[in-house]
């Protein structure tokens, strides 16, 4: 997922600048998660939070994202956020793991994009895996047999290779514009963990509240404080694809993209941002 800086500047041709500021205002409330903030409380955790991509620790904690098909939860102590994620729908999974799923933190409650975590990572993020020539041979007689049978999207991609996007871990930041990308329990001062258990995905994650030496990937805040926090997967799109109607490059086994066509239904993009008001401390009885 790239980051993108668009200046504006020079003459205005035909328009004014107030009728030119009013067009780009107009354009920014067409963009899908520009209007208004969620609103989001995160109690004071209560109980113990193992990080193991299962959902036992959250039940009763979840809320729920109708139309994005998207179970969540905070939580916080002292010293940790926590968050999880429960993703139920078969084509919003894989969304996440060809796309990559995005968490922006802004310490100051607004929609800064400069410290973000994304996990699952996009799956054109892995290594590429370059086939002999048999296993190219093999990918072509597997791509006509599947428009022979016009299988549906995302069956061209092998489940080994989506899961492989479940271990690993992209962070932006903190003091950098630039993504690395590290092995899931390799990252300092961060727990995660991702799993598909019975066709459901839970995505669990650790992050210090704190920056210092022992956490230099913490979000830099407090309990009590108001957080921003970004939800993001993009559109899924026939766009840019390559011949054939893949995206992607050949690799043992398949393709290793998505298949395009004119009467798909790509899942729509979630692009949300949220006011978290952080738990101060325990709850009175």
């Amino acid at each position: 997922m790239q980051k993108r800086l668009i200046g504006f500047g020079g003459t205005f041709g035909r328009f004014s600048p107030i009728a030119a500021m009013a067009l780009i205002v107009l354009a920014l409330m067409a963009v899908p998660g520009l209007g208004k903030d969620l609103e989001l409380k995160s109690p004071w955790r209560d109980q113990p939070i193992t990080i193991d991509g299962a959902s036992e620790d959250w039940a009763g904690k979840l809320q729920t994202l109708e139309k994005e098909n998207v179970s969540f939860g905070l939580m916080n102590d002292q010293n940790d956020l926590y968050f999880c994620v429960v993703v139920k729908e078969a084509n919003r999974q894989q969304q996440m793991m060809l796309q990559g799923f995005v968490l922006w933190f802004d310490a100051k409650g607004g929609h800064s994009t400069s410290f973000g975590i994304e996990c699952p990572i996009s799956i054109y993020d892995l290594p590429i895996q370059f086939p002999s020539g048999l296993e190219a041979l093999q990918g072509q007689q597997q791509e006509k047999q599947e428009k022979k049978e016009q299988r549906p999207m995302y069956q061209a991609i092998p489940e080994q290779r989506l899961q492989e996007t479940l271990k690993r871990l992209k962070v932006d930041g903190p003091g950098k514009d630039i993504w690395e990308i590290f092995p899931i329990d390799k990252v300092k001062g961060i727990e995660a963990s991702i799993k598909i258990t019975e066709g459901i995905l839970v995505y669990e994650l650790r992050m210090p509240l704190v920056r210092d030496e022992q956490s230099p990937n913490g979000i830099n805040t407090k309990p009590g404080r108001l957080l921003g926090l970004g939800m993001q997967i993009p559109t899924l799109s026939s766009s840019g694809m390559g011949a054939g109607g893949y995206r992607g490059e050949r690799f043992a086994g398949g393709i290793m993209g998505m298949r395009g066509g004119k009467n798909e239904k790509w899942p729509k993009e979630i692009n949300l941002w949220a006011k978290v008001q952080l738990a101060a401390g325990p709850s009175l009885p």
